[in-house]
This record gives structure tokens, sequence and C-alpha cells, in this order.
């Protein structure tokens, strides 16, 4: 973890803008041949990530799928041998399945952070479908159609779909977290070739894929691959974290909210606005090394932002 001061990055930034337009030094590069578990780690296969709204509107269909299929299968077993083939059983079939959906929509179960903890999730699936065969219960007595409908088909139909529904989110739990793991349910805007950039493009560009991500129209390029991350939670004053690399890429830094603290100015003890970057490499394909060395020279050019225009 690397302090940062503020106070005398916001001191030298007055005069950034005059010494951009002022100042033409040549860019120096260090480039250094990668180890083989270097490249190696650069070489892994980027896999595809998937959209959350793909997966929330797959998981609504196998819903709907799964408790049709479940209705209209103990109807042919056990109803349609004894009274014959009746429509009215697969409109209602259906008719509960679309409500289930929607009263778990109400319920906020399609949401993919819910899908990774069970107990809210169960106990969410449990209470909808419940609620939805009140509901119809309900409407079949106001209907006169209590002595029509098989009660043992409508408990079969309770008890079994609760069950598929029970093995189906355990199964998605799995799946999702291990998704999760991957990073393939990520978002993560990329700016490719930040290196060759200037400091305003790249602020353009990151508003302008923010924007795009907000209303869903990132294209796959603008979200996968990558070297390196930046995660900020200092926004909601998180004073210092640990973020977790994101595979394939190489490294991530952690930026913490800036307060004031105590620090030493001019060999003398004050108050200072600081700031907590910290970094996390994989030593794959990043010597520990050279990851002090970046660290070290991002608290250099922070604190003294005319750097950035060198």
């Amino acid at each position: 973890m690397e302090p940062i001061d503020v106070r005398s990055m916001m001191n030298a930034a007055a005069t950034a803008t005059a010494a951009a337009s002022t100042t033409g030094l040549p860019r120096q590069e260090r480039r250094k041949r990668l180890s083989p578990a270097a490249l190696a780690v650069v070489n892994q296969k980027v896999r595809d990530a998937y959209s959350r709204v793909v997966v929330v509107g797959a998981v609504r269909i196998a819903d709907f799928v799964l408790l049709s299929a479940v209705g209209i299968a103990i109807y042919l077993a056990y109803v349609m041998p004894i009274d014959g083939f009746v429509w009215s059983y697969v409109w209602a079939v259906l008719g509960v399945a679309a409500a289930a959906v929607v009263s778990f929509q109400a319920a906020e179960i399609y949401d993919v952070q819910v899908f990774r903890g069970p107990l809210r999730q169960m106990t969410r699936v449990a209470s909808s479908w419940a609620f939805v065969f009140l509901l119809f219960i309900g409407a079949s007595f106001f209907a006169k159609l209590g002595g029509t409908v098989s009660r043992v088909w409508l408990s079969a139909f309770f008890f079994v779909g609760l069950a598929a529904l029970f093995v189906e989110r355990m199964a998605l739990r799995a799946l999702v977290r291990r998704w999760a793991r991957e990073g393939r349910l990520d978002r993560r805007t990329i700016i490719v070739g930040a290196d060759d950039k200037s400091v305003s493009k790249i602020s353009t560009e990151m508003k302008e894929l923010a924007g795009r991500a907000k209303e869903g129209k990132l294209q796959p390029h603008e979200y996968q691959g990558g070297t390196a991350s930046l995660s900020n939670m200092g926004m909601f004053g998180i004073k210092q974290f640990e973020a977790v690399i994101n595979p394939p890429q190489g490294m991530i830094m952690a930026i913490g909210a800036g307060e004031k603290r105590p620090y030493v100015v001019d060999d003398a003890l004050a108050i200072a606005t600081v700031m907590s970057a910290t970094g996390s490499f994989d030593h794959r394909a990043i010597d520990g090394a050279d990851g002090a060395q970046l660290m070290q020279a991002f608290k250099q050019i922070v604190e003294n932002p005319l750097g950035l225009v060198a």
C-alpha cells in the first residue's frame, strides 16, 4: 500500500494544463522480455462473458418451461387416464407457470446476486410459489371449478413443482458461482492502448464507455480482455481495501478514499489529504520488484501531476 498526498497533487495540478501545451518531452519506454510463465498467462484464452440480462432472461424461460412440464406431466400421468384429455388443465398449468414467473419477478428473485444466496433465494421461491397457488385456489373457488379440478393433481403440482424449483436453483447457484469465479459475469470496460493515450483521451473514452454500459450497448471487445484493472471504492468512503485480480489480467489497483491524516510535510508533522492505493499482482506475469516500482512510480506521478504530461 502506498499513501498518496492528494494535497500536493492538487497544488501541482493548477500548472499541469499550461505545461501540457509547452512541454514536448519524448516518451520513454522500457520493454522487457516476458518469462515463460508470463507468456503462458498472456496466451490464456479469454472466455466470453455472459450478459446478466441474458442470464436472467434465460432463467425466466427455464422457470416457465420447468413448471409447465411438471404440471402437464402430472396431468398426463394421473388425470388424463381417468377423465380423458381436457384442455382446461393445460391452460391452467400455463397460467400458473406464467403467474409464478411474474410473482418471482415481483419478489426480486431474478437477480444475479440473489442467485448466489441459497437461503434468501429458496425462501422467496417458496413464498412466491405458495402465493400463486393460493390465488389459483381462490380463482377456482369463485369460478365454481372446485369440483372439476383434481385435488391430487393440484397437491402434486404444488409439491413436485416446488421441489423442481429448489433443484433448479441449487444447480443455478453452482453455475453462477463458477461463472463469477471465472469472471464471466463481469462487464468491466476496457481502455485499449492506454499507454499511448493522453489523460484527457482516456477520460473521454471512460465517459463514453460508462454511458454505453448503462444503456447496455457495449460491444464484446469493449469489456473483454485487458491487462490491468482499477477498482475505485474510495467514492463510497472506503479507506483501504485489496481487490482481486480479474483473470487473465496481470494486476489490479484498488483506490481508496482521500481523507485528512497526519502526514510529514517538509520534515514537519502536518494534516494532509491522503489516499491509499493497493496493488495486487499475478507473480506469474509480473515480478514483485516490478510491481513495487510501478506503485512507487504511481505515487510519484499522482503527487506530481506534471509527470503525466512529460
